[in-house]
């Protein structure tokens, strides 16, 4: 509505621009609205880069006791994706580590859907009971 406002505005303030001898109203109205949108979007564009810094917080609710605690996890739980035989543990680091799709997955390593279904299926399995074992009966599943 802003933008159909300025148009409006303009064409009132500069219609002695608009020579009837070189083009028709519509032509000329049409011209001025096209040029008036193209400012329009470029200023919704800039304004939309920035952002106003003093009304934002930074809060890191991680202390560092939980990102070591995260980080060892982390390197537990690598190795023992690395315990898992070849096409199982290519298929965890694929998915979870890198983020490849299912279908990337069975094409590069020539396997059906299922049964790169059924791997992931059967490896999540394992893990799970490889880091129940070290960590008690607290893994939570995602």
């Amino acid at each position: 509505m802003e933008c159909l406002n300025d148009v409006i505005l303009k064409v009132w303030n500069n219609i002695t621009s608009y020579k009837s001898e070189e083009s028709k109203f519509t032509s000329w109205l049409i011209a001025v609205s096209k040029y008036n949108a193209i400012d329009y979007k470029r200023k919704l564009v800039k304004t939309k880069d920035q952002c106003d810094i003093d009304g934002i917080t930074l809060v890191n609710e991680k202390s560092t006791e939980d990102i070591i605690l995260d980080n060892e996890n982390r390197n537990e739980l690598l190795n023992i994706i690395n315990t898992l035989e070849y096409p199982d543990r290519e298929i965890f680091i694929r998915r979870y580590l890198i983020g490849d799709s299912i279908n990337i997955i069975c094409s590069s390593l020539n396997l059906t859907r299922s049964s790169v279904d059924n791997r992931i299926f059967r490896g999540k399995k394992k893990l799970k009971e490889q880091l129940t074992s070290v960590y008690g009966g607290f893994v939570n599943e995602r």
